[in-house]
């Protein structure tokens, strides 16, 4: 039974552990093919270029590095995921530190509402209740200063405030629904960066921790990025290497199951398709596995 392997996604399937140990095996009675025609001493002498003796063990010598080079790229994959994971767990903690910080600052009414709108994107929380708009009624809302200070209560239409000098042009005073779906890493960093450029417009906010200080979060805003990208460029490496594995082994015209068909052929045609030679090369089976646009699924034919 096949050993299950991880995918690039993180998730065991059989199948892929199927063609990745098929890939092996094609290789390695690809060698056990060049030792057999080798065997057959001066008898073996194929006018066709790509099968001879020499051009079989480039072959050969190609396709070894190329299984090499999945494992390196895979394993790095696996090393940056592990990576990337273990930093971003103290990810949402650390934001909502950072609101406390905000909170513990003195910061108004009207900068933490714009402020708990951006942790929960990070959180992937909603709004306790959707906001709703009556202008015909008159209640106490807060006023907001320029430099974030404290609020006052003043009857005001409840129709949101205007946006405080510190607080970022784009950012939306009304609290809204937040998708639970916008969690992945790209957006957790996204977010994070916006909550950091956020809390580093409020003057107040200076607090005495380390970890909290702007500097040091925008430092940590740049390993966040840093740590994903190396995902995103160790997954393009080892797609890469997966296509080159592809063509080395399956190229309809080059590739070591074609060449492994031309060389039976070449024998069956000088010894005979009764012959002992024939038969020896004969028994020797290669399978195709082509990647289709669904990663879980692949073509397969097999060579005798």
């Amino acid at each position: 039974m096949a050993k299950k392997k991880k995918s690039a996604s993180g998730a065991a399937t059989k199948k892929t552990s199927t063609s990745e140990s098929g890939n092996t095996k094609n290789v390695a009675n690809f060698e056990t093919l060049i030792i057999d025609c080798q065997g057959f001493g001066t008898a073996y002498n194929p006018s066709n270029s790509a099968i001879t003796i020499t051009a079989l063990q480039t072959i050969y010598t190609n396709a070894n590095n190329a299984l090499t080079d999945i494992d390196t790229k895979h394993n790095n994959l696996n090393h940056v995921i592990n990576t990337r994971e273990v930093l971003f767990v103290g990810l949402k903690p650390l934001a909502t530190q950072i609101m406390a910080a905000l909170a513990a600052a003195g910061a108004n009414a009207q900068t933490m509402l714009n402020a708990k709108t951006i942790n929960r994107k990070i959180q992937g929380s909603r709004a306790t209740k959707k906001t709703t708009t009556n202008t015909a009624t008159s209640t106490p809302t807060p006023t907001t200063t320029p430099t974030g200070g404290g609020t006052t209560n003043t009857t005001t239409s409840v129709t949101p405030p205007a946006t405080e000098k510190t607080a970022p042009e784009t950012t939306s005073v009304t609290p809204h629904s937040i998708s639970t779906a916008q969690l992945s890493f790209d957006e957790l960093v996204a977010h994070f960066q916006e909550l950091v450029s956020y809390v580093s417009l409020y003057p107040a906010y200076n607090p005495n921790e380390a970890n909290l200080k702007v500097v040091n979060l925008n430092t940590t805003a740049t390993s966040y990025t840093t740590a994903n990208n190396n995902v995103k460029s160790a997954q393009t490496a080892y797609q890469t290497s997966m296509a080159a594995r592809t063509k080395t082994l399956y190229d309809p015209a080059t590739g070591l199951v074609q060449i492994a068909k031309e060389v039976k052929a070449y024998v069956k045609s000088a010894f005979g398709s009764k012959s002992p030679q024939y038969k020896q090369v004969e028994a020797i089976h290669f399978r195709t596995f082509i990647r289709t646009s669904h990663p879980k699924h692949h073509k397969k034919s097999q060579t005798k």
